[in-house]
């Protein structure tokens, strides 16, 4: 029940037509394009409804729309398509794409092929419209590059919950054949390959190195605009790598009881060339079960895919707000509701495949570290606890090579709010404290004691920290200049 089956269908017709049709029978022939008219009368339409949210999913679609315009001579269909391909691409380009498939190392590289397969093949493209599209390739290209080929760290819609991240660079994917691609001397296993066909031999064949612009120089520092005026902060050391969104979820207004971007997303992460992979995630624990998002994974169990809570609607969802400088960075986690339901609630570092040595360190006024210590460097993880008389977070070893550093708190020691601090610097040990100072607000609003403002003020050497922490403000974390 894909709804995304349909576009993944027409992309492999598609390409054995504008790739291989010489080779095809007569017979083959007519029967493509019999198919090809019923695709036609389906995805005109449908990009009609200008989902732009969904970037590999409007790409996949309008790109069909296009390529079949041009191969059934539909030419009084051309401006009404090529209109909905612009706003498309305008909207991505001016408004962070949606809810962040730029974000995501699957559907990024979805995109580009799709994107790929128009600028390739497409002959009758109106010149303002190619260099949009264009535009919007060598955006996705700039940011997998950026990245590497390694992991996006944060990222949005992943599905790497206990394994460590290990997608490959877009560039060395578009080879003369699939198996040099994945694999130059092993045999190639059918889930790599998955919905999307596999197009690389064919845009290698049709000139895709000569279309794709020249690789900019590494930064260890980039910023990646994201919708709402939001942005990821990634951190890029050769050993190390550390990123966040500064506002968590992206578009709140997609999440849904079965799904959306919070159990498939990560606001806050970090990972290692040797596999190390780590990620804040909450948990809900009811009698029924317990579900977490990110998720932990695909299963036939619903509680354990989807949006957790799918008999609340919408589903209550933690927030992040983060604050990165380069590779230190501080986030603010907010749950603004309760179920009373619940039996617990846990927000937790969840580490996989860790290669560290761990160290606790307890401090007074709910402060709490945790040191990561590698041969190139050490990690500091800091939470800081905002709840009165919460409890701090603890180690707990779980199957499948996972460690967890986390909270837990009893349902009925909660108000209706759940706050604390994460941070993370990758510049080693922090022994100076945190100073929370509460602020009076300004606003008559009904406020628990761990609802009030406060000024954080913290000197790690490395950065200086002057934060304003509102719970209930539409900024709940800020720097104060």
């Amino acid at each position: 029940s894909d709804a995304n089956a349909s576009f993944f269908t027409g992309l492999g017709l598609l390409a054995l037509w504008l790739g291989y049709r010489e080779e095809l029978s007569s017979e083959s022939q007519a029967l493509l394009t019999s198919i090809f008219h019923s695709l036609y009368d389906w995805f005109v339409p449908l990009i009609g409804e200008e989902h732009f949210h969904c970037l590999n999913g409007y790409m996949g679609e309008a790109t069909c729309a296009w390529l079949l315009c041009e191969i059934l001579e539909r030419r009084e269909d051309r401006q009404k398509i090529a209109g909905h391909l612009l706003r498309a691409t305008d909207d991505w380009l001016e408004n962070g794409f949606g809810f962040g498939e730029h974000l995501s190392d699957v559907y990024s590289r979805v995109a580009l092929q799709q994107i790929s397969l128009l600028l390739l093949f497409a002959k009758k493209l109106p010149a303002h419209l190619k260099a949009r599209l264009e535009k919007v390739f060598h955006t996705l290209l700039k940011i997998n590059d950026g990245f590497d080929g390694k992991p996006y760290v944060p990222t949005i819609r992943c599905y790497d919950f206990l394994e460590s991240p290990s997608k490959g660079k877009n560039r060395r994917f578009i080879s003369q054949t699939y198996r040099d691609a994945v694999h130059p001397a092993d045999e190639i296993l059918e889930e790599e390959i998955g919905n999307n066909p596999p197009l690389e031999g064919l845009l290698f064949k049709a000139g895709w190195h000569d279309l794709a612009p020249a690789k900019d120089a590494h930064k260890e520092d980039i910023v990646i605009p994201c919708r709402g005026g939001n942005q990821a902060s990634v951190y890029l050391a050769k050993d190390f790598r550390l990123g966040s969104l500064s506002r968590f979820p992206v578009a709140p207004e997609v999440e849904f009881r079965e799904w959306g971007m919070s159990w498939q997303s990560f606001p806050v992460a970090f990972w290692r060339p040797a596999g190390d992979w780590g990620y804040l995630q909450w948990e809900f624990e009811e009698e029924a079960g317990a579900s977490c998002y990110p998720s932990e994974g695909p299963s036939s169990n619903a509680r354990k895919r989807g949006n957790p809570l799918t008999r609340v609607m919408p589903p209550i969802l933690g927030k992040t707000f983060s604050i990165q400088r380069s590779g230190d960075l501080l986030a603010l986690r907010i749950l603004s509701m309760v179920d009373t339901r619940w039996l617990k609630v846990k927000d937790r570092l969840r580490l996989v495949d860790s290669h560290a040595d761990l160290t606790e360190r307890k401090f007074e006024k709910g402060w709490s570290q945790l040191l990561l210590r590698y041969p190139e460097r050490c990690v500091s993880v800091h939470h800081v606890n905002l709840m009165l008389a919460g409890p701090p977070p603890s180690l707990v070893a779980k199957p499948s090579q996972v460690m967890d550093w986390e909270c837990s708190w009893p349902v009925e020691k909660l108000h209706r709010t759940l706050l604390s601090i994460w941070a993370i610097s990758a510049h080693g040990v922090i022994d100076s404290p945190p100073r929370l100072e509460a602020v009076r607000p300004h606003s008559a609003t009904t406020r628990f004691p761990e609802e009030y403002p406060s000024v954080l003020e913290w000197d790690w050497g490395s950065t200086r920290w002057k934060l304003r922490i509102d719970p209930l403000s539409v900024t709940p974390l800020e720097i104060v200049r």
